[in-house]
């Protein structure tokens, strides 16, 4: 019986202790180039923090090549949940860069993959994707890093 009860309350230990998993997917821009340094940037952020397991985009990539999946394209608004679970995230972070102008504007978002709830959007705009990366990017994933410890 008490090797019973130890059982119980040492799996309630493990799963209290448990840190979700994000994923970061490379951001919708025009230039491939500007998605993957945005993204990079916010994923180097978000990796300070000890608060989750962030997957890395190697481990993206290998599961992707593992499931036969290609994002490009096949990630929207309708496929994003069922993305973020199928790689066993339970949050997903995705993100737009659209130019307007001549500013660039920057939005991101941290989606529950469990009922596809955006939990949390952050935003920034500058006159070059440089000045984005410098100036908006720590922002934007403190935005969302304080969404996720609230979860």
């Amino acid at each position: 019986m008490k090797a019973m009860l130890f059982l119980v309350i040492l799996t309630i230990a493990l799963l209290a202790d448990t840190k979700p998993t994000v994923a970061v997917i490379d951001f919708d821009a025009q230039n491939p180039e500007h998605a993957i340094i945005l993204s990079d940037q916010i994923r180097s952020h978000l990796s300070m923090s000890p608060n989750f397991t962030l997957l890395t985009r190697d481990a993206l990539t290998k599961i992707m090549t593992e499931q036969e999946f290609q994002v490009s394209g096949l990630v929207n608004e309708e496929t994003q949940s069922e993305f973020g679970q199928l790689i066993g995230a339970r949050y997903l972070v995705t993100g737009k860069l659209k130019k307007t102008g001549i500013y660039f504007f920057l939005t991101v978002q941290l989606i529950d993959t469990n009922d596809g709830v955006v939990l949390s959007s952050a935003s920034g705009y500058a006159m070059s994707v440089q000045l984005l990366c410098a100036n908006e990017c720590e922002r934007i994933a403190a935005v969302l890093i304080k969404n996720l410890v609230q979860q």
